[in-house]
């Protein structure tokens, strides 16, 4: 019998392998779609303070996304990997275009000159990575856990959003208990609310 590990590993692959088969020209056209959706979100007007991952490896871009944040005057948080405890640390950046270097992972985060902490409880919105989402919120990450035990950290209320591409919902994804759904995904054809 397939354990959930086991079942998690093979989904990866498969959307892994789905992501580097999109068309770059529908890739680029889904994105800014995405980018338009998001920032049209009313818990984004709200936001002062919103955190994004640098997107890597086929993911939905979250550049666009970054860069229209900071053209509202918003102030934008990236996360940094701390390895040795396998934990993230929210850092403030000013732009896109300095202080950024590539970690283990191949993901862009702030280098040790530009990491500035933030206080968690000082973020009003949260886009959260996946390699796939289901309908009911839940993510299929990239297999480290590292979202799951920040997101437990967060002492209060953030908004979570997932953004992804239509062919990465399923119906349900198999989840432990530790597990933290997103209130939100936003793909290029629809906006799903969890809660």
């Amino acid at each position: 019998m397939i354990t959930r590990t086991q079942e998690k590993k093979e989904l990866r692959k498969i959307y892994r392998e789905r992501l580097g088969l999109l068309d770059p020209k529908d890739r680029a056209r889904y994105d800014e779609m995405i980018t338009r959706t998001l920032v049209s979100l009313p818990e984004f007007a709200r936001a002062q303070i919103i955190m994004t991952y640098l997107s890597f490896s086929g993911e939905a871009d979250t550049f666009g996304f970054a860069r229209a944040l900071l053209e509202k005057g918003k102030r934008l948080v990236v996360p940094k990997v701390l390895s040795k405890s396998k934990s993230l640390l929210a850092c403030e950046i000013k732009d896109l275009e300095s202080g950024l270097v590539k970690n283990r992972y191949g993901i862009l985060e702030p280098d040790e000159d530009h990491t500035c902490p933030v206080e968690l409880g000082t973020i009003d919105f949260i886009m959260i990575p996946g390699m796939a989402f289901d309908r009911r919120g839940y993510r299929l990450g990239h297999g480290g856990g590292y979202y799951d035990r920040f997101l437990h950290h967060i002492p209060k209320p953030s908004f979570f959003a997932g953004i992804g591409y239509n062919f990465q919902i399923m119906d349900a994804l198999p989840h432990d208990p530790w597990d933290v759904p997103v209130h939100c995904l936003v793909t290029e054809k629809e906006i799903l609310r969890f809660f």
